[in-house]
């Protein structure tokens, strides 16, 4: 392997001075030392230092001890004050062992002026275990790239095994990853549940094992073929960032069909805004290109292939402020060309409160405030480079709630690579999972709307929460060795939502439920009557009164809400009273 010392792993080592009597006599001796050998399972390399003060020559010939040498020129390097440069040396060893480098200085005419010798060893250190998952589409239980078998884009949980006892938990998208902790030993990879519209084929046990060496192992390729279920089926996630005076909001289109076979999916994506917001401007969207209609932008898109996604923005803006906690109302529509599998997932409704500030990194909970034990929550890491240097490595801490369901975890979409890991605090209990986007590179500051990125994951809440029960969440963002960057905390709040429902007028019915906010009150022979309608919140607020009148034995009502759970109540002029929940998505 090649090997390479990163500058920022320098100052965890002690830089010992080492004096020569083989400097020529005429020349003070050379401040001179070759002892920085670096020699974890991830680098290997050498440092040669010395003081140009002392001695003028910056040549340096280093032997590794295995029959080869290199020779090279010192430079400056910001880590040594003063007059001091460095030689950097890396060097690939074809065993592993225990090694004796010598160093030496040259003159300009490479004449031997100073030397060193360090010990130090190349260390057994295992390789990882890589796979893949992948579509089999000829069902023969082998990838066959070279027959354009498509690479699975789906987010997958797997169980890492040792010795029979599961010690680590990983996420694989297209492949999956693993850098075990000893060579030698055997390990198995146990997929943990199932992946929608697909059902497993290879290998039917869900199981694959290997031994770990010191070199990259495949335990097995995961095949997979398309269950019954499987069609065309887009899904829209969306979110909001409201402040006083404009607020962002943005929209996921997610292809979750699985026979790529049949070809991609093409529609169109709608943001319509709060009307609060006026007419939305063509500058005030992205990407470029949409259709704008008063406060709604509709983009065309084509070529979504099975596990894509595409982002949408839209920008309003105010011209006076908003108060903190205003509710802003925000909805995005999507409407494919093919016919949907599941149309219920095409519409989100997002309500959202006017913040005083706004964090870029951040996290983000859907639906918000009150909620039934057992909702599905929808959270949203965002994170961004605000510093002036690229971000070579980001990682995010998830500390998650014990009132959440660890096993429902799922990832929805993410800008980048990632590699998904699960801890438990020891102190705390809680479960931990770390999202880390190695090699992400992510740009500086200065290239707007290209230094930022987000994940996107579900989970729900356990089934039998008390009423009271607060979901508190934040999380830690690590942009490469800087100080961690704490997110906001979201909060949720579990309810009870038993409801008596006297059955006074059970031939009164509401529909459809759920709802995008839309319902259809009717019972029969009521055809002129009237009807008084209120709308209660969970914490038994009236949020909307309304009388209405029946044509047809029907009535239609809006009711003006955010997603989420509502009870309405239905009195007939004669004091009959039901009550039903309604859920509005």
């Amino acid at each position: 392997m090649k090997i390479i010392i990163p500058s920022s792993l320098l100052m965890i080592f002690t830089l010992g001075i080492f004096y020569s009597n083989s400097a020529q006599a005429q020349m003070p001796p050379p401040k001179y030392t070759n002892q920085i050998f670096y020699d974890s399972c991830t680098y290997q390399g050498v440092y040669v230092i010395i003081d140009s003060s002392k001695y003028h020559s910056h040549i340096v010939e280093i032997s590794y001890g295995d029959g080869t040498k290199d020779t090279g020129n010192a430079m400056a390097n910001p880590l040594f004050l003063g007059t001091t440069i460095v030689a950097n040396f890396i060097h690939h060893y074809s065993t592993l062992g225990t090694y004796t480098l010598k160093s030496v200085l040259l003159d300009s005419v490479f004449r031997r002026v100073d030397s060193n010798v360090i010990v130090a060893t190349y260390p057994s250190c295992p390789s990882s275990f890589t796979g893949r998952m992948y579509l089999d589409q000829n069902a023969n239980c082998v990838y066959d790239k070279w027959l354009g078998e498509p690479l699975l884009p789906k987010f997958t949980p797997i169980e890492v095994d040792s010795a029979t006892y599961p010690i680590d938990t990983i996420y694989g998208f297209n492949t999956y990853s693993y850098v075990p902790k000893s060579i030698g030993v055997s390990y198995a990879f146990k997929l943990l549940d199932s992946v929608p519209h697909l059902k497993l084929t290879c290998p039917a046990s869900g199981i694959t094992s290997a031994v770990s060496t010191t070199k990259s192992v495949n335990p097995g390729d995961f095949g997979y073929s398309c269950d019954s279920s499987s069609g065309f089926d887009v899904a829209v996630f969306s979110t909001t960032h409201i402040l006083p005076y404009y607020m962002l909001a943005e929209a996921l289109v997610v292809n979750t069909t699985c026979d790529t076979s049949s070809g991609t999916s093409s529609g169109t994506i709608s943001i319509t805004l709060d009307p609060i917001y006026g007419a939305i401007s063509s500058t005030d969207v992205l990407p470029i290109g949409a259709t704008i209609s008063g406060n709604t932008a509709t983009w065309n898109y084509t070529g979504l292939a099975s596990g894509a996604f595409k982002r949408f923005y839209v920008w309003g803006h105010l011209s006076a402020p908003l108060m903190p906690g205003f509710s802003v109302k925000t909805v995005a529509v999507a409407h494919p060309t093919i016919p949907d599998l599941d149309s219920t997932n095409n519409k989100v409704i997002v309500v959202d409160t006017t913040f005083s500030s706004f964090d870029p990194n951040e996290k983000q909970v859907s639906p918000k405030g009150n909620i039934e034990a057992g909702t599905t929550l929808t959270y949203t890491l965002s994170f961004e480079n605000t510093g002036n240097a690229p971000a070579t490595n980001v990682h995010i801490l998830d500390t998650l709630s014990n009132s959440l369901d660890l096993s429902s975890f799922s990832v929805i979409a993410s800008t980048h690579n990632l590699n998904i890991y699960k801890s438990k605090d020891m102190k705390t209990g809680r479960n931990v999972i770390k999202f880390d986007f190695p090699n992400i590179n992510l740009l500086d500051s200065s290239h707007h709307g290209l230094c930022d990125g987000f994940v996107m994951y579900s989970i729900k809440t356990k089934s039998k929460l008390p009423s009271g029960t607060v979901i508190n969440n934040r999380a830690g963002i690590y942009f490469d060795d800087n100080a961690v960057v704490q997110t906001n905390t979201t909060s949720n709040s579990i309810i009870d939502l038993s409801v008596p429902t006297p059955a006074t007028h059970p031939d009164i019915f509401v529909y459809p439920n759920p709802s995008d906010g839309v319902i259809t009150i009717s019972s029969a022979n009521a055809n002129n009557k009237v009807i008084f309608v209120k709308v209660f919140d969970l914490l038994g607020r009236v949020i909307q009164q309304q009388q209405l009148t029946f044509t047809n034995n029907q009535s239609n009502l809006k009711i003006n809400a955010p997603t989420g759970t509502y009870i309405v109540e239905l009195q007939d002029s004669e004091g009959n009273v039901n009550r039903e929940r309604l859920s509005i998505r």
